[in-house]
């Protein structure tokens, strides 16, 4: 139940893990930022309908907040989620037909966030930046 997985350290040495649960449909996550290991679902069927969470790829900014990137299988988007806030807020980052498997998401030393990913209904990498 821990498919498409992705590790991040932050500056604590802190570990974070996005992945897909295949039989909850929905993007996990998993840190041990308290001192054990706590699992939270950011999107999918235990807080909303869509099957999402494919393809996760997770980074830490310079402030240690979360980012990941992954494929929304329902609708074929690329799909964005962050911690910055406090809590998970999750965006869709594109929205074109058949986009999103294969991400790849880095945060840059202006904790700008960019994503590479597949888009499939054209057979091109594409590249975002937020």
């Amino acid at each position: 139940m821990g498919d498409y997985s992705s590790l991040a350290l932050d500056s604590n040495n802190k570990v974070h893990i996005s992945y897909y649960n295949w039989a909850k449909e929905s993007l996990k996550y998993a840190t041990n930022t308290s001192g054990s290991w706590v699992i939270r679902t950011v999107e999918g069927i235990d807080s909303v309908t869509d099957d999402v969470g494919m393809y996760s790829s997770i980074a830490a900014d310079s402030s240690d907040n979360v980012h990941i990137a992954y494929y929304d299988l329902t609708n074929g988007h690329l799909k964005y989620a962050t911690n910055a806030s406090g809590s998970w807020v999750t965006t869709t980052a594109d929205r074109a037909a058949d986009v999103g498997e294969f991400s790849s998401i880095a945060i840059g030393s202006d904790d700008k966030v960019h994503i590479s990913y597949y888009d499939n209904d054209n057979g091109n990498l594409k590249y975002a930046v937020k």
